[in-house]
């Protein structure tokens, strides 16, 4: 499980570096996703 997380946080990582350059759709989707994750994390009984 440690190394799964460190893997999905490599990735978070790399796609951070490269918002820069992206078109706007891509930051929008990224951001879709982040507040998808955001909201499991800190509100994990909504998913039930």
């Amino acid at each position: 499980m440690d190394q799964q997380l460190q893997d999905i946080f490599r990735r978070v990582w790399t796609k951070l570096q490269a918002l820069p350059e992206a078109t706007p759709v891509e930051v929008g989707a990224f951001a879709v996703l982040l507040l998808f994750i955001a909201t499991k994390l800190i509100c994990p009984e909504m998913s039930q």
